[in-house]
């Protein structure tokens, strides 16, 4: 018999969280990572001797559009979101680089430096996708069950017609250009 209610594998943002609701519900938890450092893709480590890479922290904005920061009482223990902005960086051998900001408009000036006809096909992009990226924040202030995640999709979809169409209307785009 265990020490343990739960034993959860894997010390990522996603384990850790698992595991302090857990522990918020009085349950024994353990949790093993075979990593040096728990985080996963929010840890920042050394990857180049000399340069400290974002392994994914950049994605923990989505952790803030949840109720998780407030219900696990996140800042108590230390949690202070560093936003990145830009967002990304990326050079290019010419010279040339591209940046992603947080900032739709303020990426667009960094896309027409590269490409005017993928600026704006970047900032219609972000127009006709904020239906389904609505639906997916809803989406996370749910419990996950695939009951819930249906009622959110079919129901989110059907009260951001036609724009929703729209937006589905990008996938088999995306697939075919993959």
């Amino acid at each position: 018999m265990s020490d343990y209610d739960a034993i959860i594998v894997g010390g990522g943002h996603n384990g850790l969280i698992c595991a302090a609701y857990l522990a918020k519900a009085d349950y024994s938890v353990c949790v093993l990572e075979r990593q040096a450092v728990a985080g996963g893709a929010v840890v920042t480590q050394e990857i180049i001797p000399g340069y400290k890479f974002d392994l994914g922290g950049s994605i923990v904005s989505l952790l803030n559009l949840t109720p998780i920061v407030n219900e696990l009482d996140l800042g108590r223990y230390g949690y202070e979101p560093i936003f990145l902005d830009p967002m990304f960086f990326a050079p290019y051998p010419d010279g040339s680089h591209l940046m992603i900001w947080r900032d739709v408009e303020q990426t667009c000036q960094s896309i027409v430096l590269i490409s005017p006809a993928d600026a704006e096909a970047y900032r219609r992009f972000v127009r006709d996708w904020q239906p389904i990226l609505e639906i997916i924040i809803e989406s996370m202030h749910k419990p996950p069950s695939l009951l819930n995640l249906a009622g959110t999709l079919g129901g989110g979809l059907l009260k951001r017609l036609p724009a929703s169409v729209t937006a589905l209307s990008l996938f088999p785009k995306a697939w075919l250009n993959y």
